[in-house]
């Protein structure tokens, strides 16, 4: 089990550390990714299904990893608005960002991702709480955007 030591080992000794998949790893939770914030060279994050988390810990991750270009919050359901503002504000250059059945988010949360304009690759995958309005806002400020995915997206 990957527990809150272990990414306090790894942000104390791995600063250079650049890719870290921790899909479906029970014990990560806010203080974890303070710790793992640390590895200021990160790119590359996979939390899928790393259920504990919440806007606190990815604002650690945001401001403290800027150069991160790939994210994946899969089912990081306490995952919201706040959070997304933190990371917009931090990782200008994300390119990839799965933010699938994270239902937090609402369309004040799309409209801060408008400002990732290096952004090609977004999922988006069952978001009970956002509208057309908020994908058109997505749609008009991405340019680059490539991929798309909105499957499971009825609004309720």
């Amino acid at each position: 089990m990957v527990t809150e030591n272990c990414l306090y080992q790894l942000g104390l000794n791995c600063s250079l550390l650049e890719e870290v998949d921790l899909t479906d790893c029970f014990g990560i939770d806010d203080i974890a990714l303070r710790y793992l914030s640390r590895c200021s060279e990160l790119v590359r994050l996979k939390l899928g299904l790393c259920t504990n988390i919440s806007d606190i810990g990815l604002a650690h991750i945001a401001y403290n990893c800027p150069k991160m270009t790939e994210l994946d919050l899969y089912r990081c359901v306490r995952i919201g608005d706040d959070g997304l503002a933190a990371l917009t504000s931090g990782c200008k250059g994300l390119t990839n960002l799965n933010l699938s059945y994270c239902n937090r988010i609402t369309y004040r949360g799309l409209k801060y991702i408008c400002h990732l304009g290096e952004l090609s690759d977004l999922e988006l995958c069952g978001l009970s709480n956002i509208t057309s309005v908020g994908i058109k806002a997505v749609a008009i400020s991405c340019k680059r955007l490539a991929d798309l995915d909105l499957n499971h997206c009825e609004k309720s």
